[in-house]
């Protein structure tokens, strides 16, 4: 029992020291920031908001502990569940909208509001526990509706009460009231994202469709005409934060929303 309270207590730390990790960066004039000084080249001098250092950091953490079995991740199909059931906590409005499954770290769950085809959270799910936690970044930093600052949502009151993720699935704000449209649009978004990795990464492009959130968006980024990853563009500021920590990507699957 102490063992699993210390193992929660580490992953409730290594989320926040990822997100809150944020805001010390030094501003460039894309408005992103760099974070050479704390994680020395994690960041590959790109200036961006990218977690390289903590990514590889939550990647190990949670890969090698406490393997099933077999030693094997588990089939999409049983993970898929756990996420369905996870979400029912919410209600019958959260869906799965598409999964990354990722060679080299946990696999990415995008979910939308089937009342709103607005995006509500995206979840990282551990293939070797069934482990599901809130991806850090955006989805913590600038989610309003979901994230961090929500008042509840994803973080709400506790990590430890009901399993590993505790109680923070009753407090989210349901109605969307108080909750501020994101002042920047799709296409406005799209063209910061473009010129972002027109000068950081200029072998990745940027994929047709967005996801709008409460406070931001998310794109998928492509290499060699291929599905790549993603990077988020904060829906006031225009900041650009690349994900850079999920590693080699195998397949994105695709959910039919009913």
């Amino acid at each position: 029992m102490m063992k699993k309270r210390v193992f929660m207590i580490l992953i409730v730390v290594l989320l926040l020291v990822a997100s809150i990790s944020g805001f010390v960066f030094a501003q460039d004039s894309f408005g992103n920031f760099g974070f050479n000084s704390m994680m020395g080249q994690g960041y590959l001098n790109n200036n961006g908001y990218n977690f390289d250092g903590m990514g590889s950091m939550m990647r190990g953490f949670f890969n090698q502990s406490n393997l099933n079995e077999n030693n094997e991740p588990y089939p999409v199909e049983d993970l898929t569940l756990e996420v369905e059931k996870f979400l029912a906590h919410y209600g019958d409005d959260l869906v799965i909208e598409d999964i990354f499954i990722f060679e080299d770290s946990d696999y990415y769950y995008s979910v939308v509001e089937k009342s709103t085809g607005k995006g509500a959270m995206e979840l990282l799910v551990n293939p070797y526990t069934k482990a599901i936690y809130p991806e850090f970044g955006p989805n913590m930093m600038w989610n309003l509706k979901y994230g961090m600052h929500s008042g509840g949502g994803m973080m709400g009151n506790s990590y430890m009460g009901r399993g590993m993720m505790g109680n923070y699935y009753t407090s989210y704000n349901d109605s969307n009231e108080g909750i501020v449209e994101n002042t920047i649009s799709s296409d406005e978004a799209y063209k910061k994202a473009e010129a972002y990795l027109a000068k950081y990464y200029p072998e990745i492009s940027l994929g047709d469709d967005d996801h709008e959130f409460y406070g931001y968006y998310t794109f998928h980024v492509m290499k060699e005409g291929q599905p790549f990853g993603m990077l988020s563009v904060n829906g006031f500021t225009g900041y650009v934060w690349y994900h850079d920590w999920h590693g080699s990507l195998i397949d994105v699957i695709e959910n039919e929303i009913k």
